[in-house]
């Protein structure tokens, strides 16, 4: 945190579940950063050409894991949006499709869900990305599971004729 020091810095209502976003979380207020908690529906501006919406989770929503209760954020910039899933699962995607929220968008970021299960055919269908930027972990790089087992890149990107890049992830 010495080295990054944001304006405002936005997070997550939902409860709880990540042991390390909590030790984040006690570092707040020894930096003195505004902190704006924020739920499904509510946006925010970056810049007079960049702004953000929270897509997911709702107000008072719980999940069993962390993964389940990410922030799922929609930037647009000017006309270009930013889909970032972080590691949410099925239950996410099929709650995001519920809301009815727009979820087209130019480029999805995703991380891996702790069960593998992300990336479903109806989601992917809905937000119609032209480019998927797909965290793996590092040992996993060649053959990426992320949907029932079978290889991401040749299943949901080929198919849909949106280029992949995947993102090794650190884990420690």
């Amino acid at each position: 945190m010495r080295d990054f020091v944001p304006h405002v810095l936005i997070d997550n209502s939902a409860t709880d579940r990540s042991t390390v976003h909590r030790r984040i979380r006690e570092i707040f207020p020894t930096h003195r950063l505004n902190l704006l908690t924020l739920k499904a529906g509510e946006n925010f501006p970056i810049s007079s050409d960049v702004s953000g919406r929270i897509l997911f989770p709702p107000a008072d929503f719980t999940a069993a894991t962390a993964d389940d209760q990410a922030f799922v954020v929609q930037l647009s910039i000017k006309r270009t949006k930013i889909l970032f899933v972080s590691d949410s699962g099925y239950a996410t995607e099929k709650s995001l499709l519920a809301s009815r929220s727009d979820l087209r968008s130019d480029v999805l970021v995703k991380g891996q869900h702790h069960s593998g299960n992300s990336g479903s055919d109806v989601f992917l269908d809905a937000v119609r990305p032209r480019l998927i930027v797909a965290g793996v972990r590092r040992a996993r790089v060649a053959g990426t599971r992320l949907s029932h087992g079978r290889d991401f890149s040749q299943r949901q990107s080929v198919n849909r004729r949106a280029q992949l890049t995947k993102s090794p992830l650190e884990f420690r």
